[in-house]
């Protein structure tokens, strides 16, 4: 398996060479975390505050792990079906190519092949409740330009379909993400530090966000990005150990610590799918709600996310049997997927 101190070691001298203010790692097994190790400090200017295993991070695009988990439910209770077309759950929603609407599916918003443009072309702001979701999004959708049509099956990365999906699982239950969140995913899987809730996750020890001025230098930020209306893609604050439980209920396809099956295996193995020609990056590709990284002959299945500067990523190999999560609190983007194979690496399989 892993030499916890070679991977320490390892670990530290990333963390000095690339200037990183803090990060935290953690690795599990099938059954239990087997290294979780925090680096670094929480604040450049709080030196003296070490990263601690219980430090929180804003885990960005790791939430849309656990709102497909949620969707896939849904379906599972029949409440939804993939290959139904989101107007039939949304009557409200209005597109910018009404003709995409007569092919728009959940499948489509899962898999990133809806159409819907990345963030960079479209930044809304944040001042929206998360009561007020489903209104904001029959404002805004009407004017935002489509990349594609839905059954031409081209892969653009858009939290935005997240944001539909949330509607679509809204407006099907009456109840807020965060709420399907708790009730579906979280609760069920013993999660009780993650959530959705700033204030919430303030009364925990957080690793503050840290960037690069013009010369060079690290600098810590005063201020986070909380954005209710994306939250579906990209809300969740949490940490590396609360984070192994999803990455064990991944490696034993839908079964939680406590031995409740929550997804068929046969679910898990269509979330684990390749559903597009490519995604991310070259050769990787994407299921439902899951990124598929391509690496030595094999794939790990999870996520990543960044909401800038925190870089995050939760992914899982089934032929090692280990799941590895990464948190930092600075912009290494090639960390989320370096330091993952960096561990499967090391254990040899």
């Amino acid at each position: 398996m892993i030499n916890e101190k070679v991977l320490t070691e390892k670990l530290q001298q990333i963390l000095d060479d690339r200037k990183i203010a803090g990060m935290s790692i953690a690795v599990t097994d099938r059954e239990k975390v087997i290294y979780c190790q925090g680096f670094g400090v929480e604040s450049i200017e709080r030196p003296y505050i070490k990263h601690g295993t219980e430090t929180m991070y804003r885990i960005a695009s790791i939430s849309k792990i656990f709102t497909s988990t949620m969707v896939m439910r849904l379906v599972e209770e029949g409440l939804l079906n993939l290959d139904t077309l989101v107007k039939e759950y949304f009557p409200e929603l209005k597109l910018s190519r009404p003709e995409a609407l007569e092919q728009l599916t959940l499948k489509h918003l899962l898999t990133h092949t809806g159409g819907l443009p990345t963030d960079e072309d479209y930044i809304p702001d944040y001042t929206c409740s998360e009561e007020d979701i489903l209104n904001e999004a029959i404002k805004r959708f009407p004017t935002i330009e489509l990349k594609s049509l839905p059954e031409e099956k081209i892969n653009h990365y858009a939290n935005l379909g997240f944001v539909l999906a949330g509607c679509v699982a809204t407006k099907v239950t009456g109840k807020t993400i965060s709420q399907l969140w708790r009730e579906y995913v979280l609760d069920p899987l013993g999660m009780n530090i993650t959530t959705s809730d700033f204030f919430d996750m303030a009364s925990y020890p957080m690793s503050q966000p840290h960037d690069y001025d013009e010369d060079g230098n690290l600098v810590q930020l005063h201020h986070h990005r909380h954005n209710s209306f994306y939250r579906a893609g990209g809300g969740l604050y949490s940490n590396a150990e609360d984070l192994c439980k999803m990455a064990r209920f991944l490696l034993n396809k839908g079964v939680t610590d406590s031995g409740q099956r929550l997804l068929q295996t046969e679910t898990v193995d269509n979330m684990f799918t390749k559903h597009t020609i490519k995604s991310i990056d070259p050769g990787d590709f994407y299921g439902l709600g899951i990124h598929i990284h391509a690496f030595a002959n094999r794939f790990m299945y999870g996520h990543s996310g960044n909401m800038h500067p925190y870089n995050t990523a939760l992914f899982t190999d089934q032929q090692t049997g280990l799941g590895v999560v990464v948190l930092m609190n600075s912009p290494h983007s090639d960390l989320r997927f370096r330091i993952p194979e960096m561990i499967v690496e090391m254990a040899g399989k």
